[in-house]
Order: structure tokens, then sequence, then C-alpha cells
């Protein structure tokens, strides 16, 4: 189901429905067309700003904040240079109208999906924070955060039984992905029964008390998004933050019998 989309590109809603935290998705709004912003429409909205564990790829994503007007759907036009550390986007999606399915409005009405979206392969950096800059020549957007290329890790590590078992997220600088700072993981053993555990974090690092029950032996924890790149600075945007692109973190571990 194509979304009608207007300046950069077309994006479906497979690919918005990744992107869900960039999407202002309001079923009262039910516009008819598209209309051309310029960049400065997305003053009063966000920035987020991603990238994946392994560093290989980056996403930044302007969203806009509050309902949008009822007559249209704004869509960004004009050339619009958006740059991670001096590289342009391999690609980039734009929202607009939706017209919804025709054959079940009730589950999937028309809307707006007011987002810009841009794809990166990060380049090389001589310093350790990565420099994000969107401008259309008028208004221009900024952050800077830790280096995108990291790679984003955990320690490898063993646990005893009956235990609290610590593991080390390898970038210092980065910032709780959420907010909390209580969470829970799930331990799925190589062999065995996996558990529910609970955890928290602890500066960035996460501390597991290990149960007696757990099934020993090598397994991997799993966690969503406990950590995100931080941002240090952001320019003309309401809200700025990190993101991590990997939905579901996973940490190899062994557990001692």
């Amino acid at each position: 189901m194509p979304i009608v989309a207007g300046g950069h590109g077309v994006g479906t809603d497979i690919l918005v429905s990744m992107r869900s935290a960039v999407c202002v998705v309001l079923a009262a709004c039910v516009p008819q067309h598209n209309r051309d912003v310029s960049l400065d429409y997305f003053s009063a909205g966000g920035m987020t700003v991603g990238t994946s564990q392994d560093g290989a790829n980056a996403e930044v994503n302007l969203w806009m904040a509050g309902p949008p007007p009822v007559d249209h759907c704004p869509v960004l036009a004009g050339a619009v240079e958006a740059t991670v550390d001096g590289v342009p986007p391999t690609v980039s999606y734009s929202g607009g109208y939706y017209p919804g399915d025709p054959q079940n409005l009730d589950l999937d009405p028309p809307r707006c999906e007011i987002f810009e979206s841009f794809e990166f392969v990060p380049g090389a950096s001589s310093i350790a924070t990565s420099q994000v800059v969107i401008t259309d020549g008028t208004t221009t957007f900024s952050a800077s955060v830790p280096l995108l290329r990291t790679v984003r890790a955990w320690s490898v590590g063993s646990a005893q039984r009956g235990a609290d078992a610590t593991f080390v997220w390898s970038v210092p600088a980065d910032t709780y992905g959420d907010g909390a700072t209580s969470k829970q993981f799930f331990w799925t053993p190589d062999q065995g029964t996996p558990i529910e555990i609970d955890g928290s974090l602890q500066g960035t690092a996460a501390v597991i008390a290990i149960p007696a029950a757990a099934s020993p032996g090598p397994g991997t924890f799993t966690v969503d998004d406990p950590f995100v790149p931080a941002v240090a600075s952001c320019d003309g945007l309401t809200i700025c933050k990190g993101a991590l692109l990997d939905r579901e973190v996973q940490l190899r571990a062994t557990i001692a019998p």
C-alpha cells in the first residue's frame, strides 16, 4: 500500500512501520491532499539520530510534533542537503497523505504520516563524535552524537547461578534508551529452558541477578534497546535524541554449573 509522498521519495507502509518512533499517526486527521512546506516546518518537532550496533549504517529522522493541519498533509519540498560526517544519504523517504485501505478503513483509515527519513553509511571521522547536518539553505538542523561508526556491543562474560552478573556496554558516552534503569532480560540457553530475569542498568553496565533455576551453559540474554547514542548538542529543534536501529540487543554469556 503506497504512501503518496512528496519531497525526496516514496516509502511504503512497511517502511513506515519500521519507523514508528518518527511517524505521527492521527485518525482524527483525514486531509485530502499534500502541501509543500519548507524545512522550517519541522522546527517544532524533533530529530532522531540512530545507528546500528555494528556501526555500518545510520539513520536520521525528522518528525512533526502535535496535530497536523486538518486540511492537508505537509510534505518537505525543495532542495534539502543532509549529511552525516560530510557524507550524503544513500536513500531517503518522505511521509504525506496516506489514503488508507478502502477495503478496511476501520483498521487502516486515511491519515497523515509526517516524517522525513534519511539513511546513511557513516563516513570516516577524525574525532570522537559524528556531525549531522540537514539544511535547505535557510533553515539548518544539526546534531552531535558519539561516533556513529563505533561498534556497540556488550562484553562477553561468565555468570554464576545465585549471583549477580555484570556486562559492560562498549560506548560509555551512550545514554539510557527509555530512561528506565530497571530492565527485564530473557535468558535463552543453547540447551535448556528460557526464563525471564530481572536486571538493572548501572551507568553503562547491565547487572543481572542470575537465579538458581537458570539453565547453565552457554546462551544469550536479550533486552530491548537499553542504551542509545547520546546527543551532545542539537540545534534548531524542540527534541533531539539518539536511537539504536537494532531493536533487540543480545548478550552472549556462559552460566557456570
